[in-house]
């Protein structure tokens, strides 16, 4: 984890508004539009998420990371372009399914 994040700024950037990155969402959506059904022709991001279980129940919250298979875990999500794999952004926050939509909402993009 502070290998990730001390390296955040160099390695993760993404501004819809950069014309290098516009041209890169354009990529993923084509790919996008030719790998998959046509309902998810816009689309240009993929999220992927994996939880780690945690030794035992954290002592603060410790209910909150209860995760379906019965233990309790800390999940990580990556965003990516579909096409070249590229992190645009991570999140990582609790487990859980509700959860995980709530994470997303937290991400810079």
């Amino acid at each position: 984890m502070i290998a990730i994040l001390q390296l955040h700024d160099r390695a993760i950037h993404f501004d819809p508004l950069d014309h290098e990155d516009q041209i890169e969402q354009e990529r993923a959506k084509t790919y996008v539009e030719k790998r998959t059904c046509p309902e998810w022709h816009g689309g240009f991001l993929c999220v992927d998420r994996t939880p780690s279980p945690l030794h035992e129940k954290p002592g603060w919250h410790g209910e909150g990371f209860f995760y379906k298979n019965s233990d309790y875990s800390l999940t990580a999500q990556v965003v990516v372009f579909p096409h070249n794999l590229c992190i645009v952004d991570y999140v990582i926050g609790v487990s859980g399914i509700s959860i995980c939509c709530t994470n997303l909402v937290c991400a810079a993009i």
